[in-house]
């Protein structure tokens, strides 16, 4: 904020967002917004990195299961890293729901299946190329 500014806010925080810039607007009462903190590639591949040893734990100790205990097993343990470690349950979750990985991850597969399947035709290189040209900046 600038030292002249005729408002001075002052913002209380649970945890380390960063730097906070209100401008030269007042803010009154208790007001209530929204901060979004996107995690970087890093922090994916962090987050995938952490996820990769439990899965092969879960595999370790139940190398003979159906699909439906295995469903079970993993529920359970995620269960436990929501309850035990409720931050990095939150990062999981805000991997696992980003838009733009759906369809960057819809995007590959549909490019894939095409090239496996129309390796040799123009019109479906002509396709893979419009998908990862249409969806480049999603």
């Amino acid at each position: 904020m600038s030292e002249n500014s005729k408002y001075q806010n002052q913002f209380n925080f649970h945890k380390e967002v960063g730097s906070v810039n209100a401008g030269d607007t007042k803010i009154e009462g208790d007001q209530i917004g929204i901060q979004n903190n996107n995690s970087s590639e890093q922090d994916t591949k962090q987050a995938l990195s952490e996820l990769k040893p439990i899965l092969e734990k879960i595999q370790r100790q139940n190398p003979t299961t159906n699909e439906q205990q295995v469903t079970d097993i993993i529920e359970v343990e995620f269960r436990e890293i929501e309850r035990t470690q409720p931050r990095k349950w939150q990062e999981i979750l805000q991997q696992l729901i980003s838009l733009k990985r759906w369809l960057n991850g819809s995007r590959a597969a549909a490019s894939e299946t095409i090239k496996h399947y129309f390796n040799d035709s123009i019109q479906a290189k002509a396709l893979i190329a419009f998908l990862e040209g249409f969806s480049a900046d999603v």
